[in-house]
């Protein structure tokens, strides 16, 4: 059984590495998803000052910066692509204008 879970695990690293786009790594991957909830943790501990500053819009940060915001996911979208911004890095959030709170 021992040997099997071993030869098993050994596939799917090697399917792993063979599914990857050329030139990334999955410490490489690790690092970008990271950083993703990183920028996505700072803008939920941030929300109060974002209201003030973003009522009702989108805002999009990396490294702790908010480097786009519009009215609509749309509007953020294009200016991100304006300045060619990396996607996978940046958390875009809605900033409501009122606080939210969710029942379960």
């Amino acid at each position: 059984m021992r040997q099997e879970n071993e030869a098993l695990r050994s596939n799917m690293t090697e399917a792993c590495r063979t599914a990857l786009p050329k030139g990334m790594s999955i410490r490489r991957i690790a690092a970008e998803i990271e950083q993703a909830a990183q920028n996505k943790l700072w803008v939920m501990n941030h929300m109060a000052e974002l209201r003030e500053k973003y009522p009702d819009q989108f805002v999009a940060c990396r490294d702790g910066k908010i480097v786009a915001s519009a009215s609509s996911s749309e509007g953020v979208f294009r200016k991100l692509k304006k300045k060619r911004e990396d996607l996978s890095l940046i958390a875009i959030e809605f900033v409501p204008k009122d606080r939210v709170i969710w029942l379960l």
